[in-house]
Order: C-alpha cells, then structure tokens, then sequence
C-alpha cells in the first residue's frame, strides 16, 4: 500500500513539474529523467533520518538528522536548478531590462 502511493504521488509530481515547464515554457537540459532523479533525492533522506533513529532509538536524533538532511537537500536542489535553468534566468532578466529601457514613463 504505501510503497505503491509513493510511486503515485512520485509520478504526479513529476508530471506536473513537466506540465509547468511546458506552460511556462522554460528551456533547459534538464528532460524527464532528469526530474525523476532530483525528485528521487528526498527518500535516501528519509531512509537516512530513519536509520539514525533505528540505531539511535532518539527522537531528537531523528528530528536533528531530518532537520539537517531536509536543509542539505534543499540547498543542493536549488544550486541545481538554478545552474540548469540559468539561461532560462538570464533571458528573462535581459527581457525584463530591455522592457525597462525601452518604456519611458
């Protein structure tokens, strides 16, 4: 049951982060699989907090290993994304200024 939910809830968030790139039309190398595996990322954290609390049996291990585990994870997801989306960035900075410049008012 809850195995099988997970790969469920795996395969809508997927879906729905290719579904934004689409709607937004964002370019970058990141493809399907590549989503798969960064959105994979989050269970090896998990399994590794749970082991911290099956060795440990401390409540206080688990939440401070989950607590830094989620904050590492966070920090690599986002310094991921933003050196595959970067151009995608940067184009909309340079529109952005050039709309600047040209507008007037």
């Amino acid at each position: 049951m809850h195995a099988s939910s997970i790969l469920v809830w795996n395969i809508i968030e997927n879906c729905l982060l290719c579904l934004i790139f689409y709607i937004f039309n964002v370019q970058s190398k990141l493809r399907t699989l590549d989503l798969i595996a960064y959105c994979g990322y989050k269970y090896v954290g998990m399994i590794a907090a749970l082991s911290l609390y099956l060795v440990t049996h401390s409540l206080f291990v688990y939440r401070c290993g989950l607590i830094y585990i989620s904050i590492s994870l966070s920090y690599f997801l986002v310094c991921k994304f933003l050196f595959f989306l970067n151009k995608f960035i940067s184009n909309l900075f340079i529109i952005d200024k050039m709309s600047s410049i040209t507008n007037f008012t």
